[in-house]
């Protein structure tokens, strides 16, 4: 069985922060910080990570794969994907940097509804969703959604 077919038939998975971890044999990207370093260098989401710094990670606990891919500041790690249509591994080389995630969207819809999405519970979530509903509040919203669909979890 091919590692793709493999990926393909695994009935349930669990969401981390940026990946989503298959039965805990293969970590598929699930989000990509837009414009961060994984984006840049070409990962996209559905991406297989497969190894990290030629280490194969297969079946290996998905913390211990992201501990891998962090790193200082400035440093390289490399990063080896399947990708669906592709049927040998893509290598990219990425240099690690600070990272500062949006979290939290916001937009004004018909009739004065505020929409708020949350992506990820981080340490600037609180201060982004406190400014989006202060924001909301100053252009008169009547009623307010959170849409929290697609949240990858995080600090609670």
């Amino acid at each position: 069985m091919s590692l793709l077919q493999a990926i393909q038939e695994v009935p349930q998975a669990v969401v981390l922060k940026n990946f989503l971890c298959l039965s805990h044999r293969f970590l598929k990207v699930l989000y990509l910080v837009k414009g961060g370093p994984a984006e840049k260098a070409g990962i996209k989401k559905g991406d297989i990570i497969v190894e990290v710094d030629g280490e194969n990670i297969q079946g290996k606990d998905s913390s211990y794969a992201v501990s891998k891919m962090k790193g200082k500041k400035g440093t390289n790690v490399s990063i080896s994907v399947v990708r669906k249509g592709n049927k040998k591994p893509i290598t990219f080389n990425i240099k690690r940097e600070v990272i500062h995630d949006n979290t939290v969207s916001y937009k004004m819809l018909d009739n004065n509804i505020g929409y708020i999405s949350v992506s990820a519970f981080e340490t600037v979530t609180k201060k982004q969703f406190k400014s989006a509903v202060d924001c909301l509040e100053k252009k008169n919203e009547k009623g307010l959604i959170i849409d929290l669909r697609d949240n990858g979890g995080g600090l609670l």
